[in-house]
């Protein structure tokens, strides 16, 4: 393939890739530079540790932040030691540099799903959609764990859902997991209500039952924690660490029921959680009543929902069902219910737009070409 047929067919991916990048750099490393965020600057520590420790063949490191799989991290320590060279390695270039990388794959994917859902045109209304997301909904919370472990769920979405490649759609569930245990509940449960959903044949739910073992196959490969005989002890540490994390976002309110029974306490916290946390945030509220005003677009129009779409609101739904019932409030919830509705109201947005050019085509008729 030669120069100007490959600019011809990367181009508008490149552009997109060039500019995300070039928009969080100059965001993070200038604007946002002087924040400094204790998880971030743990993962950078941690990151540098795992990547010295690989090195020297000592994997006890391993046993630093268990509380997270270490592929992130990995990642991180790895771009810190190459920016070292350049005298660029210290907090926070490297974490922001990482995010800004993440972020900037994922606009490609999502130029990428826009255009194999709604067209050539209407990717780039996708793409500006995107856009903003991540670093508002992450503002305060730049964590590389999370748009890590995003970035693989989005590629295994798209390989599976578009692209029918269940084979690399398993591989980058695995990946999504070694980056963050959120996806290793969260695949096979949206895996489940899909197939539910379509009503699914033998053949297909075995091929989708594939793809989650692929994904834990690779999981198992790749979490070194699983082959240390301090396996139980370093799980007892993490759920205590999760255990503590969750109770943080105690209200008086809940405080009022807990001497209740503890199932009606539990049913009392997730509905209170449902309902309050869209609140919270001006984003959140913003995002959740576009959300619903083109879900209800869609259904008072009588739109039939294609299948992307539908995976979308499952997607949503099992998220945020996933963060309700662990009742965890903390900023990375933010990015990880929003990409989803994002999706899914650019893609509504999307068909609206087109289907309007088509009545101004059908009432003024055909333009002559």
């Amino acid at each position: 393939m030669s120069l100007k047929d490959a600019l011809t067919k990367y181009g508008d991916s490149l552009i997109v890739f060039s500019s995300s990048l070039l928009v969080y750099l100059l965001f993070l490393l200038g604007w946002m530079r002087s924040i400094r965020i204790p998880d971030e600057m743990l993962y950078h520590n941690v990151g540098i540790a795992y990547v010295r420790g690989i090195a020297s063949g000592d994997l006890d490191v391993f046993m630093l932040n268990p509380e997270h799989p270490p592929l992130a991290k990995i990642v991180t320590g790895i771009l810190a030691v190459a920016l070292h060279t350049l005298g660029l390695g210290e907090y926070p270039i490297p974490t922001r540099v990482h995010f800004s990388l993440a972020v900037a794959l994922m606009s490609v994917i999502v130029f990428k799903i826009g255009e194999q859902l709604r067209g050539r045109r209407s990717r780039w209304l996708f793409w500006l959609f995107f856009l903003p997301i991540p670093a508002i909904t992450s503002i305060n919370y730049y964590s590389v764990v999370d748009a890590t472990s995003l970035l693989f769920f989005l590629c295994s979405f798209k390989s599976l859902l578009l692209d029918r490649r269940y084979l690399r759609s398993g591989i980058f569930y695995g990946l999504a997991s070694l980056s963050k245990f959120v996806p290793l509940p969260l695949f096979p449960a949206i895996i489940a209500s899909w197939s539910l959903y379509k009503k699914a044949g033998r053949e297909e739910v075995v091929a989708r039952l594939r793809v989650v073992g692929i994904g834990l196959l690779v999981f198992c490969l790749g979490e070194p924690l699983i082959w240390t005989p301090k396996l139980f002890s370093v799980l007892i540490e993490a759920l205590s660490l999760r255990q503590h994390s969750s109770a943080i976002w105690s209200t008086p309110f809940l405080h009022f029921v807990q001497g209740q029974e503890e199932a009606i306490f539990e049913i009392v916290a997730f509905l209170f959680y449902t309902i309050s946390y869209p609140c919270e945030r001006f984003l959140n509220i913003n995002l959740y009543v576009l959300f619903l005003l083109s879900l209800y677009a869609a259904v008072v129009r009588k739109w039939k929902l294609s299948d992307p779409e539908v995976f979308l609101l499952l997607v949503v739904s099992a998220t945020h069902l996933i963060f309700a019932v662990n009742r965890v409030r903390m900023w990375y919830h933010d990015f990880w219910v929003a990409l989803p509705m994002t999706l899914f109201l650019a893609s509504i947005v999307s068909g609206l737009v087109e289907k309007r050019a088509q009545r101004k085509i059908e009432k003024d008729g055909v333009p002559h070409v």
